[in-house]
């Protein structure tokens, strides 16, 4: 079977098709032929448009590739998969399908990072799930001005801080403007022998590195101990995090939480280095 790769040039989002790359090479020392058919599993996560049975004749060294419109529908795309499948003898290559999800923010007027329990209760909280399906976050989001507003009730009795900060109890913030790199601010909340709430922020191409508070203006904390975990509020000013001044309505954002395990918004919890899955804030 030739090598495979399938690589999103524009990832799918509700309403809007991807673009997907399929390539396949021939690292053999012979002549190799056959055909292979991409398809979407469950058949329902996405619509492949255009020809998904792929014949290919490639010399020792050679390479083939195709590019195929991708659409997904809703929900129904989650946990999805697009499996290249050899029609030789079903030899199968399954990929995750990303999809990018589209958050539309409440705009909420809030002075402080210690008013925003109160203030983004009656929204709607986002589960952040373990790969083993266990809960471990409530999130919620909004916008007030000119700042992110982000409320973490994790699950997490027992907090732990470390030196990075990302491999204990912590929330991690990934932000992007499209074409642009990926800005991580960490964040974590009191823990034994921490008597403070802590933020990191990595710059571009930055490894993680020890905890300091970051001086900027405009961002805010507020932690607390709440029943079988903890609660983290802040405030976080746009136009400092993305680097882009001012800062743009729609941007991409992705949220990982850790300790006691670690879940993500997107469900990748490789965010720091692919934005592919990063939702669409707008």
């Amino acid at each position: 079977m030739p090598a495979v790769q399938l690589r999103f040039l524009r990832v799918p989002e509700p309403g809007r098709p991807g673009l997907a790359r399929l390539e396949l090479a021939n690292r053999q020392e012979r002549p190799i032929a056959g055909q292979v058919r991409l398809a979407a599993e469950p058949a329902g996560a996405a619509r492949i448009e255009g020809s998904t049975t792929l014949e290919y004749r490639l010399e020792p060294g050679a390479t083939s590739a195709s590019e195929l419109t991708v659409a997904v529908a809703g929900d129904a795309a989650r946990g999805g998969q697009l499996v290249v499948e050899r029609l030789a003898d079903g030899r199968r290559i399954p990929f995750a399908l990303p999809v990018r999800q589209r958050l539309q923010l409440s705009r909420l007027a809030v002075s402080s990072a210690a008013a925003l329990p109160a203030a983004l209760a009656a929204l709607p909280p986002r589960t952040l799930h373990t790969a083993a399906g266990r809960g471990l976050a409530e999130l919620r989001l909004a916008r007030c001005g000119d700042r992110l507003a982000v409320l973490c009730h994790a699950f997490d009795p027992e907090p732990v801080r470390t030196r990075g900060l990302w491999d204990g109890s912590c929330l991690e913030l990934f932000a992007a403007v499209p074409g642009g790199p990926v800005r991580q601010l960490l964040l974590a909340p009191p823990a034994a022998g921490a008597a403070e709430p802590a933020a990191v922020l990595v710059r571009p191409a930055e490894n993680h590195r020890e905890p300091v508070l970051v001086a900027a203006a405009g961002l805010e904390l507020a932690a607390d101990a709440v029943p079988g975990g903890w609660r983290l509020a802040a405030l976080v000013p746009l136009a400092w995090w993305l680097g882009v001044d001012p800062a743009p309505q729609d941007f991409l954002l992705d949220v990982i939480v850790g300790g006691g395990g670690r879940a993500a918004l997107s469900g990748d919890l490789a965010a720091s280095q692919r934005s592919d899955a990063y939702a669409t804030v707008c």
